[in-house]
């Protein structure tokens, strides 16, 4: 992790906050957060924490199958470090997988192979369990949202393009082997490229050993046959998001249906998964959130806390439990 990137995270974030409040009035969110119920804050907090806890659990999920033991406790605090490290990632906010398959590796002895399979499956289950939600939840906004043509046109096209990434990644994980000799050829084609990053090289002999590796991890969590817990704990995860949103709005006096936040929190994500400027997510959530009567600042208010809560309060716990762990600015 380079220092300037972590203030260069932190910086735009600032910025944006600030520039969401000069546009919806300093009087006017000053006046909203005033007359916030504090009670709804910390239990918007204790969501969090489940919210946490359920990520873990999906992941311990696979790690055991994989035949590896981790206290829940371990897992939890791997699974911190890496969301905070996805935070702070542009846009595919993947960085964070590699780091955990890494600490796997650090304190329970796993292969970084065994580690990447685990998180990639999981990833996978929770691909599943969104598009299960993106389904129901894309529909709702269709036909009781307003929203403008050329955002369903986005919305649909971002869909696609989720659902195709997790194909890819059932069909590579699941159903077809890559060859080492592809890898190790874009590799020696790209050359100039991988030697900037010398893990690339390292790990290019060991390619054969590493992907037999990797497959057979894969191929054992699949006849756990552990895939649908997994699934159902994502749903339970994006539940708990959804209700965290629903708390902060009680907070405000104010009740919002379920089955809109769920619509927001697809769409804002789908939304920000593209290489689009920062600010979109919180942009994109207050903008439906308005579209649907809901007070402009009241939904700004709303966003800024959950966000606060969800985003910067996981950086500032995750990444000093990240360099606890072990993780340098080198590694």
């Amino acid at each position: 992790m380079q220092k300037k990137q972590l203030f260069s995270t932190f910086f735009v974030g600032l910025l944006v906050f600030a520039v969401i409040v000069w546009v919806l009035g300093p009087a006017e969110m000053w006046a909203q957060l005033s007359a916030m119920r504090p009670e709804f804050l910390l239990l918007a907090l204790g969501l969090q924490l489940l919210v946490m806890a359920a990520m873990a659990y999906r992941w311990s999920i696979f790690i055991k199958a994989t035949g590896h033991k981790a206290g829940f406790g371990s897992v939890l605090l791997m699974t911190l470090a890496g969301t905070a490290l996805n935070n702070i990632t542009p846009s595919s906010r993947m960085g964070g997988e590699p780091l955990r398959a890494y600490l796997l590796k650090k304190r329970h002895g796993a292969r970084t192979s065994t580690g990447l399979a685990t998180v990639v499956i999981e990833k996978i289950a929770d691909m599943t369990a969104f598009s299960i939600i993106t389904v129901l939840a894309i529909f709702y906004a269709f036909y009781y949202l307003n929203v403008p043509g050329h955002t369903v046109l986005l919305l649909v096209l971002s869909f696609f393009f989720t659902t195709g990434v997790m194909a890819a990644l059932v069909y590579v994980t699941l159903r077809r082997k890559i060859k080492a000799k592809w890898i190790v050829g874009l590799i020696d084609k790209y050359q100039h490229l991988s030697e900037k990053f010398p893990l690339v090289s390292y790990y290019r002999d060991k390619m054969d050993d590493s992907l037999a590796n990797y497959y057979d991890s894969a191929a054992r969590i699949a006849k756990k046959r552990v895939i649908v817990k997994a699934i159902l704990a994502s749903l339970l995860y994006w539940a708990l998001e959804i209700s965290r949103a629903y708390v902060l709005f009680l907070a405000f006096g104010v009740n919002v249906p379920i089955a809109v936040i769920a619509a927001v929190y697809v769409i804002a994500n789908i939304v920000a998964s593209l290489p689009l400027p920062p600010g979109t997510l919180e942009a994109t959530m207050i903008i439906i959130y308005s579209s649907t009567a809901i007070n402009t600042v009241t939904a700004g208010a709303v966003t800024l806390i959950d966000r606060l809560i969800s985003f910067w309060l996981v950086i500032i716990a995750g990444l000093p439990v990240a360099w606890h762990l072990g993780l340098t600015s080198k590694k």
